[in-house]
């Protein structure tokens, strides 16, 4: 639920002054727009208010992130309030949306290019936590997807792409959250990871 709103702000200022010369990047809550976040759109909206605010006060440079919202179709109200009534506090618009290309694709240029036509001040993207588990389609398909999904992100202007996750969480070879990884538990690469590390190789400074 809410947090005590001069608490937070003066954690968010603290964190900031401790980290801001490391961290650039501050992502206000993890999926707020599922069961993360247990409070109201409008507490929502003063807790990323809050942290705007506490943390620019330290560093103004940093780069104040909405949550990484999960996915459009569960909570689209959620997700469309947040970018039409809070785009003062936030620097980047974060969007997760997991799972294989085509669904990806048809969100990306569907209802999030929606919202994102109406930001103002050339607020981009960032596709800061999407990827499909092993469990789908094998390694294989792991890998394709994350080829797909980088370069098609890449190409709708986003900054940064980022896989969930490095390694995976366990040895359930039917657990999505085991399998997500470009690593297997004991650090074996997986298919997806010499893909990852090729595209990084290659598009270096591009």
């Amino acid at each position: 639920h809410m947090p005590p709103l001069d608490a937070w702000k003066t954690y968010c200022a603290a964190m900031a002054k401790r980290y801001g010369e490391r961290i650039r990047y501050w992502e206000v809550w993890n999926e707020p727009d599922i069961d993360f976040w247990k409070g109201s759109l409008d507490e929502y909206l003063q807790l990323l208010q809050g942290a705007h605010e506490a943390i620019k006060a330290v560093s103004p440079a940093a780069k104040v992130m909405t949550g990484g919202f999960a996915i459009y179709d569960r909570n689209p109200k959620f997700i469309e309030a947040v970018v039409d009534r809070g785009q003062a506090w936030f620097d980047i618009f974060a969007y997760h949306r997991h799972g294989g290309f085509e669904p990806f694709r048809i969100e990306v240029d569907g209802p999030i290019a929606g919202m994102r036509s109406r930001l103002k001040g050339g607020i981009p993207i960032y596709f800061n936590e999407t990827a499909v588990s092993s469990v789908e389609g094998g390694e294989r398909a792991q890998a394709e997807t994350l080829f797909k999904k980088l370069t098609f992100a890449w190409s709708r202007g986003s900054i940064g792409y980022t896989w969930y996750d490095l390694r995976n969480d366990g040895w359930d070879p039917k657990d999505y959250e085991h399998n997500y990884g470009m690593l297997t538990h004991d650090f074996h690469p997986k298919a997806v990871y010499p893909v990852y590390n090729t595209l990084a190789t290659v598009l270096r400074g591009m």
